[in-house]
């Protein structure tokens, strides 16, 4: 028995060094959380899709009957049919639905891979330039299903959407006051630590975490008779403006969901989009 204990402890030390969780701050990661990262992690080893790659995806998450949570990310738009979707599951399976598709050749390929990603982020950051590959996607996709020529191709400046989903119902003030045992200031200092914890932010760039502006009481909702907090949080490290008038992008820049029970102060989830499926 105590060899078995024993064990488990280590598994729990295994995954709290993996997913960045800190005992000195006292973060608290559902099981449900914790299986989503294991999720993504069986993506990224796979397929080498890292987080500042899920701008130009649609993520969800889903259970299954037997407790293993799906992940999938969904190329966005008309970026759909060259991104295709990749599945991961919390059990490290991974797969792509453009398996077996020709993926060299740069943007003229039929599907894109970890390494056109990669040149859309370089694209977008130094010449906020998102037409070139945005364009040919819809090229390619009128070319090889006849029927998506009939489809009007979007304004590629009106397509932004970075996946993160509101719930409803949204609760009253009474609600909140009466089940959250944390404040609000106490709520987004427990998410700023979770992505420091998560996505490695030195100290600096801690600093420059601030809250998104929005109307507060959109921030909560009632999920199976608990009251959840969505914490929005931005970063931007560079208050330099480039040639383009833009401001420069660092590593880490972006925005964070941070999904915490406000009853418990347990983390559900955690997302980032570096903003980059657009002009950056």
């Amino acid at each position: 028995m105590k060899r078995l204990v024993g064990i488990i402890v280590i598994i729990c030390m295994s995954i709290s060094l993996l997913f960045g969780i800190s005992s000195a701050e006292h973060i608290v990661y559902s099981e449900r959380c914790l299986k989503i990262k294991q999720a993504e992690l069986a993506i990224q080893e796979k397929y080498q899709i890292i987080p500042e790659m899920y701008t130009f995806f649609v993520r969800e998450v889903a259970e299954d009957d037997h407790g293993t949570v799906i992940v999938t990310l969904r190329g966005q738009d008309n970026l759909y049919w060259v991104l295709g979707t990749y599945t991961g599951s919390s059990d490290g399976k991974a797969e792509w639905s453009n398996e077996g598709k020709q993926t060299y050749g740069g943007f003229e390929a039929p599907a894109w891979d970890a390494l056109q990603l990669h040149q859309m982020i370089e694209l977008t950051r130094k010449e906020h330039e998102v037409g070139s590959y945005y364009h040919q996607s819809v090229s390619i996709a009128m070319r090889d299903d006849p029927e998506y020529s009939e489809l009007r191709e979007p304004d590629p400046m009106l397509i932004y959407e970075h996946g993160f989903e509101m719930t409803v119902p949204h609760p009253d003030h009474e609600t909140i006051e009466t089940k959250s045992k944390f404040t609000r200031e106490e709520l987004n200092r427990i998410a700023v630590n979770v992505i420091t914890e998560t996505y490695g932010l030195d100290s600096d760039a801690t600093e420059k975490v601030h809250e998104v502006d929005s109307e507060p009481d959109f921030r909560y909702e009632i999920k199976d008779g608990q009251l959840i907090y969505h914490a929005w949080l931005e970063l931007q490290q560079s208050s330099e403006i480039d040639s383009k008038g833009f401001n420069v992008f660092t590593e880490h820049d972006g925005q964070y969901l941070v999904v915490i029970n406000a009853e418990t102060g347990v983390v559900e989830d955690v997302v980032y989009d570096a903003l980059l499926n657009g002009n950056g």
